[in-house]
C-alpha cells in the first residue's frame, strides 16, 4: 500500500515548509546571520536546512555550503511557480530520511564538534547527512 500523509503530517510539512523558507530567504538572504553562525545552531539542534534561493541574486556558494554541512540540498528557482516542485521534491527526501544512531568510543569531555562520515556501498543509493555533531 502506498504511503498516504495525513492530515496532521501534512501540516507538519507545511510548517517545515515555512520553517525552511524563513530560515533560508529571509534570514540569510537579507544578511540577517552569518552562514557560520546559522550551521552552528543548525548542528547542535540536529536540524537540516533546505535552502531555496531565488532568483540571480543569491550567494550560492553560501547557500549550498549551509544546506550540505546540515545535511540538506539547495534549490535554486528562477521563479516563485517553481517552488511546488521543490517543495515535493523535500516532502519526498524528509518522508525516505532514516535515523542512524552509534556510541562514540571518545571519552573525552570537550565540548567541540567531531565529525561523521557514513558511507553507503549500494549504486544508486545516495547519502545525505550532517557533517558531524556537539557531545
Amino acid at each position: 500500500m502506498p504511503y498516504r500523509p495525513t492530515d496532521r503530517t501534512r501540516a507538519r510539512l507545511a510548517a517545515a515548509r515555512e520553517r525552511i523558507v524563513d530560515a533560508a530567504l529571509d534570514q540569510l538572504a537579507e544578511g540577517g546571520y552569518a552562514s557560520a553562525s546559522v550551521v552552528n545552531v543548525a548542528r547542535r539542534a540536529g536540524v537540516a536546512i533546505y535552502v531555496i534561493g531565488l532568483g540571480q541574486d543569491v550567494d550560492k556558494k553560501k547557500l549550498e555550503k549551509i544546506a550540505e554541512e546540515t545535511g540538506a540540498r539547495a534549490f535554486f528557482l528562477q521563479g516563485a511557480s517553481e517552488l511546488p516542485g521543490i517543495y515535493a521534491t523535500i516532502e519526498r527526501e524528509l518522508r525516505s530520511k532514516y535515523l542512524i544512531a552509534y556510541q562514540s568510543t571518545n571519552t573525552g569531555n570537550e565540548n567541540t564538534f567531531r565529525t561523521v562520515e557514513l558511507k553507503c556501498d549500494q549504486p544508486g543509493v545516495e547519502v545525505k547527512t550532517i557533517r558531524g555533531y556537539y557531545p
